[in-house]
Parts: C-alpha cells; structure tokens; sequence
C-alpha cells in the first residue's frame, strides 16, 4: 500500500492545523492516501485527534475494490497508531464523497459494524441521498453501535466527545464556543456592500428563473425518465442492482441517485434473505417439535406398558394373595369386634385393587392391544358413562384395525385428552364420536353438548380449553400431514375435528422414522 499525498479540491481542515479549532485536542499523526487502482479517483486523509479520535476524509466515487483498500487502510492506520486500543471513535469527512457502490457501502457497514475497537462514530457534510442512506441503515437497525450524522464538524466532534465523555474510557474538556469579534472598519464595509447587493437580489432571481426555467424542466423530464427507466429495469427477483449505463449516469450527482436506490435494493435483498433464513430456520425447529412430540409420546407409551405390566404382575398379585390370607384369617377369629375390623380391612384391601386395576387400564388399556382401537374407544366410553353419568354415543363405519399401532395409539390417547377437556369444562350431558373414511383421509369427530365457548376470544375460559392438550395434540396430527379443526360457539357445544392422511409417510426430524409405519387404506 502506497502512502502519498492527494490534491483534494480542499483539503481537511486536520492535515494543516495541530489543534482541533472547536475542542483544542491535538492533532497528530496525519496521512493521505491515493488509490493506484486503474480507472479509480479514489483518495483519503487520516488524522489522530486526541487519545482515541482517528479523523478521516475520503474523496472520489467509492467502487467495492476501493472499499477494500480504503478498509485495509485504515486498519494499517489504527494498527499502528492505537495497538491494542478497544476504545476508539471515528469521524469522517463526507463533504467530497460522490458516490459509491452498493456492495462498497456494505462493506464498510459490516466492517464497522463488527468491529471490537469502535465506541461509536459521527459522519459528517453528507449529501442529501447519503443522509437517506444512513436513515435507512438506522431504522433497518444495520448499526449495533452509536453512529450518527451531523450537519457540520463542530457539531460532529461535540457529538463525538459527549459519547466519549458517557462510556466512561475518558473524560475530554474543551472550551465554549467563541463569542462574536468586534467588526473591524474592513469588515463593516464588506457587510454595507453585501447588504446593499441583498436588496436587488430578488430581481436578479427572477431574471435567472425565467431565463432558466425551460432549460431546467427539459432537464427534469429528461433525468426523471431516466430515473424512473433504471427502477423498472431491476428485477426484484433477484439480488442486486445492475448499474444503469445510460449518458445521465456519467453525471456524478445522478449517479448517487442510482447508486442510492441500487443500496436500498441491496438492503431489501439483505431483509429478504434474513427473512427466509429465520422462516427456514424456524421451519427445522417446528419439524424437530413434532418429531420430538411422536417420540416422547412413543416413550410414554413404552413407559405406561411398564408400569402397567408391574402393577398387575406385583401389586395387584400380592394385593390380592393378601384378600385370601385375610379371608382365611378371618374364618378362625371368634370375637365379633375382630371379625368386623378383618372384613374392614377386606373391603379396603378390595377398593384398593379395584383402583389398581383402574389405574393400570388407564395407564395401558389391554383392550387397546388385544381387540383393537373400536373395542378400546368403546370401553373408554363405557367407563365415562359409568363414573361420570354423561352418554357417550359412538359410530364406526369403517375398518379401524389397519392402522399401525402407533396411529392407534395417538388417536387413543387424543381422544382420552377430549374426554377429559369435555368433563373439566364442557358440563355436557351428551358426547358424540364417529369415525369415518372420506377419500383418502380418516376423519373422527368428537362433540358434545356442552356450555362450549367463543372460540375466537382469547379469554381465561378459551386458552383453559386449548390448553397443552389440544396443543399437543394438533403438533401430532400436523406431523402426521394431517390438521385438527375446532369448531365451538358460547352455549352451543364444541365439535372437534381430527383429520389424518391414509398414506402417511414419517418425517421425523430426527432419524425420518417417528411412528414407524404408515397409516394404510381402510377396509370396509
């Protein structure tokens, strides 16, 4: 990289002064830079203001390869000026910038944006479109440090020291601003001249105005076509935006208004590609829930089958060796007060295993296992009509026995969760479950005649409802390709619609193997 120095149309105010005229901090360290790349204009100066200030100034149209000689620039600079500095703020001269490219301007956001170095940084003289640039970058919130534009560098290095001032690294001092100057006999005579020429300054404006008037709408037509020719050529379909070649473009003032539209498309792209990302990205996690849903509920399952098996085969064995133990005792005790505590104990020793052999149904119905989905939702209907005094009416009209086990299983249990969210909350005299085919698709409805609820309210009694169970359940039909629909009104009952594909194939997130099977075709 070569160091010289560059002819700006006017230099930075820091490469010829030792003192910042508005804090009085001392300027060191000043350098220029001019690009060698062919067919560029590019040039910088850097300066050191303070312990942790570096000023820039940047001239010329900014391509992406001058990007990157500008970036490698400035951190040869700040290397070897501020080496292990992680507290720096930069300010940079916008005023002779005439444009750059929109992969230049990421480039240079990124670089700061991701630097560890930087407290915060003021840019400064922007032109109208830089100024619409940066809005965007800050409402788009590119920015994840405190970066700012300013009118002027007396209010930029104000900004600058302020923020310096709040981090806590440093505290920096400057004087007020200086007061008015007596005005000298020069001075005062300058002043009667300007005012004088001020008066006449409205005829003179008209006189330019008409004279420049056609000149200026033909102009106006001109760009505006060429303008709005540039917009309709970019293919939003994809990324980037293809320079436009026509003669306007070579003016630099037009070109940063295609160079700025080329910038907010890039950004666009930028938000497109983000979005899709996180909608891919949240995509895997749903797939990932539902496997994980099939899979914890396969587990559960093996684990209900377990405790089952163990209830029946110890418990309720010993239980029920100790009912004849206690029935042999009882038949030599001669004292009526001891023959009354014995059948006492009888009577709990039987509730016992009674609720035992509930508990081990409700854990592992063998009903489910031995005779069939039909056969096991029928007793389960049995049994809420018997403990709960509600009439349960079931239809059948097709073959349920070809589903797979683990199909079976989740309808099962979906509809033991329906059973128990009717009775919680519904108050229903009257349930109601069918299981039809229709084409392709296996549909079980389940209604009641409930106090139902409004279910486009998001009140207490509608997500006590739809609570994890309805959840969890909508989660297993969604990974088995098929949907769960709700249908309820205050005072008018609730109708729940579980719908499953008679061709499924698992998509299991984890090893494209939950439930291992496939719900096939029923037969009449």
């Amino acid at each position: 990289m070569i160091m010289a120095h560059q002819h700006f149309s006017k230099s930075a105010w820091f490469m010829q002064q030792t003192h910042c005229p508005v804090s009085s901090l001392p300027v060191t360290n000043p350098v220029s830079f001019v690009s060698q790349l062919p067919g560029t204009n590019f040039s910088m100066e850097m300066a050191t203001l303070g312990n942790r200030i570096i000023l820039v100034k940047t001239a010329g149209y900014m391509r992406s390869v001058d990007e990157d000689e500008f970036l490698a620039c400035f951190e040869d600079y700040r290397s070897k000026y501020f080496p292990g500095n992680k507290s720096l703020f930069v300010l940079e001269d916008y005023a002779e910038i005439q444009g750059a490219e929109a992969e230049a301007r990421k480039k240079y956001v990124a670089y700061f944006r991701d630097s560890d170095f930087l407290i915060g940084g003021v840019i400064y003289h922007l032109s109208l479109l830089f100024k619409i640039s940066f809005n965007l970058a800050k409402r788009l919130q590119i920015f994840d440090k405190d970066m700012y534009a300013e009118d002027s560098y007396a209010k930029a290095i104000r900004r600058a020291v302020k923020l310096i001032n709040q981090s806590g690294v440093e505290q920096i001092y400057y004087p007020p601003r200086a007061g008015s100057l007596p005005m000298s006999p020069l001075r005062f005579g300058v002043q009667y001249i300007k005012n004088r020429f001020n008066r006449f300054q409205p005829v003179f404006s008209r006189f330019k105005l008409n004279r420049l008037s056609f000149l200026s709408q033909s102009l106006t037509k001109q760009y505006s076509k060429a303008l709005l020719k540039y917009i309709e050529s970019i293919n939003w379909q994809k990324d980037g935006a293809v320079p436009e070649e026509s003669p306007q473009y070579a003016d630099p003032s037009i070109r940063q208004v295609f160079d700025a539209i080329g910038f907010i498309k890039s950004e666009v792209d930028r938000l497109i590609h983000e979005r899709l990302e996180a909608e891919q990205e949240l995509k895997e996690y749903q797939e990932k829930l539902k496997g994980l849903s099939i899979t914890l509920s396969k587990t559960q399952e093996i684990e209900r089958r377990k405790l089952a098996s163990q209830l029946h085969d110890t418990v309720s064995q010993e239980l029920f060796v100790a009912q004849l133990q206690l029935n042999a005792l009882a038949k030599k005790l001669d004292g009526e007060k001891q023959v009354l505590e014995a059948k006492a104990i009888r009577d709990q020793i039987q509730k016992i295993i009674k609720d035992t052999k509930s508990l081990t149904f409700d854990l592992s119905p063998p009903v489910l296992y031995d005779f069939g989905l039909t056969a096991a939702i029928e007793s389960l209907a049995a049994s809420i009509e018997q403990k709960f005094g509600v009439s349960v009416h079931t239809s059948f009209n097709e073959n349920t026995e070809a589903l797979e086990n683990d199909i079976k299983i989740i309808l099962y249990r979906s509809i033991d969760e329906l059973f128990h969210n009717t009775l919680k909350h519904a108050r229903a005299d009257n349930i109601f479950i069918t299981v039809n085919q229709q084409n392709d698709l296996l549909v079980v409805d389940f209604k009641d005649d409930g106090s139902g609820f409004d279910i486009q309210n998001t009140g207490a009694d509608s997500m006590e409802y739809q609570g994890f169970g309805l959840f969890d359940i909508r989660e297993k039909m969604n990974h088995l390709g098929g949907e769960l629909k709700i249908d309820s009104a205050a005072g008018s009952g609730t109708h729940v619609t579980m719908t499953l594909p008679l061709a499924y194939e698992p998509m299991d997130a984890f090893d494209k193997a939950a439930g291992q099977g496939t719900i096939t075709k029923l037969s009449s």
